[in-house]
């Protein structure tokens, strides 16, 4: 059961933004930082944090500039720069030295990481853990990434489109519809789920409310640019040496398992060490729909042990 949670912190950015995080664990443990992805916060990993997680490791858990009580500027929409906002976060916690910082990282939390590899190398990071995010949202031009490895539904410049009017008018069915594409019981129900209505509707309220703490056109600028990235490349040149566990969904509503384990084959290509594995007992929000299951996978393998369903 996860213990109580403490007061939230701010630093400032290096554009004078006052960012949230949640600092929790035990301080004299390595640094594991948590990234969570489009309309959450940090919220969405503590909430259902295991105990032994918080005191195995300092747990730092950001809200992303556009979420939950961070700034809410009018700009900063824009991968790259929330990729500057965590290189400023490992500033202000004084952490420099290679290797000294562990990560999870969920959907846009994965391009994040990404993008800062690609700005400021990964040298940093010691072990990754890349949840449930393909390298390329879009369909590419050329017929090399298609239906079968990018996004379900935001692939392409006219499902942008459609979400900026969906945002403009009704924003609640945007983050609704993310919610039953990213728990595995709504996306991809199951007889053996065992899911009751009254946790279904706690996760709904949950994570409209968080949604909702931000602005949705913001949100949109957000996933304009995020779905407009292709990664590929820099996962196979920037994490030579690095340690990286990719983790997959079979019941994912975001993504083709292939598209999502394909990061790990790129990283292996280039010279870094990842494994993959694909899931069948929760979705895009593993973390969240079974806990338990997911910190252990985590945690077999920052202690380098054999991972397995």
């Amino acid at each position: 059961m996860a213990q109580q949670l403490p007061s939230i912190k701010f630093f400032t950015s290096n554009d004078d933004q006052q960012l949230a995080y949640q600092d929790i664990g035990n301080p004299s443990q390595p640094l594991l930082i948590l990234l969570h992805g489009f309309t959450g916060t940090s919220l969405c990993f503590t909430k259902a944090l295991p105990t032994h997680i918080q005191q195995a490791f300092r747990v730092i858990a950001p809200d992303l500039r556009g979420h939950g009580a961070s700034a809410k500027p009018a700009y900063g929409y824009h991968v790259s720069r929330l990729a500057m906002d965590l290189q400023n976060l490992i500033s202000h916690l004084e952490y420099a030295s290679k290797s000294s910082v562990n990560v999870v990282a969920g959907s846009l939390g994965c391009s994040i990481l990404w993008s800062y590899a690609e700005l400021f190398t990964p040298h940093v990071f010691g072990s990754m853990v890349w949840v449930d995010q393909a390298p390329m949202q879009n369909y590419a031009f050329d017929g090399s990434w298609g239906p079968d490895m990018g996004n379900r539904g935001m692939n392409c410049e006219a499902a942008v489109r459609q979400l900026f009017q969906d945002m403009s008018e009704d924003p609640d069915k945007v983050y609704l519809s993310t919610i039953d594409a990213c728990l595995s019981y709504r996306s991809h129900p199951e007889a053996s789920d065992s899911v009751t209505r009254e946790k279904m509707e706690e996760d709904r309220n949950f994570f409209l409310e968080q949604a909702r703490r931000g602005n949705p056109i913001w949100y949109a600028q957000l996933m304009k640019d995020h779905t407009a990235k292709d990664w590929r490349d820099v996962l196979k040149t920037c994490f030579r040496g690095k340690r990286v566990f990719v983790m997959a969904s079979d019941r994912s509503g975001c993504f083709p398992k292939e598209g999502v384990l394909e990061a790990s084959r790129l990283v292996n290509e280039g010279g870094g060490t990842s494994t993959g594995l694909s899931i069948s007992w929760g979705g895009h929000w593993a973390y969240w729909e079974d806990p338990e299951t997911f910190w252990k996978l985590v945690t077999a393998f920052f202690d380098r042990e054999p991972i397995s369903q």
